[in-house]
């Protein structure tokens, strides 16, 4: 009941933001007080754009400071915040090991210069009109069943798929706001 008092202005649905800056002075301890809202795919900050400052899309409510406590209480004997046996990178090294041993070539030291449905176009050389010993930098076409492109999603779309309207070979990126970005975290549980 006390999260629906004021119609849904108390402590549990504000903006974890609100919270904490009644809190905390300190910028590092806002900080640390909010790391896990990361852990769900949202952000601590007030969105003064959006109802409610954003806890209805994809802005933490308060509410969620309470995993803090939980993972750091001392009752808890499993409390802490894990990470994988050599760091994040032995994630990945044993994601790549499995990728190779399933037949996936990787292919490092490349630039893509475009995705389409067929393929993936992309040349030798890190920057564009380059030549290295003497070979001239030419776009090279890789046909594919599937292709996954990691890259974050808004420059993705202005720089590398093909159905961009910026496909003039600029190397420039500027904050579009028709995107809805979001934050993002791997989380082991």
């Amino acid at each position: 009941r006390e999260a629906l008092r004021d119609f849904g202005k108390a402590w549990p649905l504000k903006p974890h933001s609100d919270v904490l800056d009644a809190t905390f002075e300190s910028e590092k301890m806002r900080a640390l007080a909010s790391f896990q809202n990361l852990y769900v795919g949202l952000e601590p900050y007030r969105n003064n754009k959006e109802i409610g400052g954003g806890v209805l899309r994809k802005t933490a409510p308060a509410v969620f400071g309470l995993l803090s406590a939980i993972e750091l209480h001392p009752s808890n004997k499993k409390s802490g915040v894990f990470a994988p046996i050599g760091g994040f990178q032995a994630v990945a090294d044993a994601m790549e090991r499995l990728a190779i041993d399933q037949g996936v070539e990787i292919r490092r030291g490349i630039t893509v210069k475009r995705v389409d449905s067929e393929g993936v176009y992309y040349s030798l050389f890190p920057e564009e009109g380059k030549e290295s010993n003497g070979m001239k930098d030419e776009e090279i076409f890789l046909s594919s069943d599937l292709v996954l492109v990691n890259a974050d999603l808004p420059y993705a779309t202005e720089t590398i798929l093909s159905n961009n309207n910026n496909n003039n070979n600029e190397h420039h990126y500027d904050w579009d706001d028709k995107f809805d970005y979001s934050s993002g975290v791997i989380a082991f549980h």
